[in-house]
């Protein structure tokens, strides 16, 4: 059984409900053109892939949408495994520019670290240098922000 996703978009809760392991459907449908969807996600190794899949249904019909997943899923992985907490997700939409934040309960910033070219990890903060318009981390509470901001209407790459 997967874990328990919260879901929050704008002001109230998605759908009145949380969902087990997939985002509610039609999460997508009545996006707007300036929104907010917040995921709380726990620390499980599951979590990037639900990360994922709630990314996939509001923006799968963009063609970015491949790189925006790649970008969700090394952030939100990094929290997974080094922070080793749940997380929670907000992404903020005006227009076609989204701000992706990922908060977890660890301040350490994160590092760029050389990696062989057969390492399985050591890639994301470069990934994100690639695919978006830039990256940044800020503390928080009892941890920190992993943010980046991701432009739709760019050409994929």
């Amino acid at each position: 059984m997967l874990p328990q996703v919260g879901m929050r978009r704008g002001t109230g809760w998605h759908n009145g409900a949380s969902a087990k392991g997939l985002v509610a459907p039609g999460i997508g449908k009545g996006w707007q053109v300036e929104d907010t969807l917040t995921l709380e996600l726990p620390s499980d190794s599951a979590t990037p892939r639900l990360a994922r899949q709630a990314i996939a249904e509001v923006f799968g019909e963009h063609a970015r949408c491949g790189e925006l997943l790649l970008c969700v899923s090394e952030v939100v992985t990094n929290a997974v495994l080094h922070a080793r907490s749940g997380a929670r997700m907000t992404v903020h939409r005006r227009a076609d520019l989204l701000t992706v934040e990922v908060e977890d309960d660890d301040p350490t910033l994160p590092v760029r670290r050389p990696h062989s070219t057969t390492a399985t990890t050591g890639r994301g903060l470069r990934i994100l240098d690639e695919l978006t318009l830039r990256w940044g981390t800020r503390p928080a509470a009892d941890g920190k922000v992993v943010w980046f901001e991701f432009d739709l209407a760019v050409e994929a790459a």
